[in-house]
């Protein structure tokens, strides 16, 4: 899963337009690069696979979460559900890390659901397991 986004990266340009509302959180908190690059293909129980897969969820969360990383996605107009290419996905997730190097951070990724955006956040499970 980690070579993979790697793998897709190298493919695929920067687009800052594909995310938007971007807020970096906590700096600090400590997500491992290669857990949050499985966590990012572990939503709608995993879109691994070539670059033209998609999410498809029948509900408007999906959970990805790997090690040290977790990304929630949610639908952000009642009534839709998430559906979002792989590289929709690789797109926002890297536009704000452009913005966000380090920790965690949410955004909005512009497109995604049924109709509408989607919301996102990318957290540490490290908080949750020492507390």
């Amino acid at each position: 899963e980690h070579f993979e986004v790697l793998s897709l990266r190298h493919t695929i340009p920067l687009n800052p337009d594909a995310v938007g509302e971007v807020t970096c959180w906590d700096p600090e908190a400590h997500i491992v690069y290669h857990d949050q690059n499985a966590a990012q293909l572990a939503i709608c129980d995993g879109i691994s696979g070539p670059a033209h897969t998609r999410c498809r969820a029948s509900s408007p969360v999906t959970v990805g979460k790997r090690g040290s990383a977790q990304f929630t996605l949610t639908t952000l107009r009642p009534g839709t559900t998430i559906d979002i290419s792989k590289v929709r996905w690789e797109e926002c997730v890297r536009a704000a890390r452009d913005k966000c190097p380090t920790g965690s951070l949410s955004g909005v990724c512009l497109g995604g659901a049924s109709w509408g955006d989607i919301g996102f956040v990318l957290e540490s499970t490290l908080y949750a397991m020492d507390l």
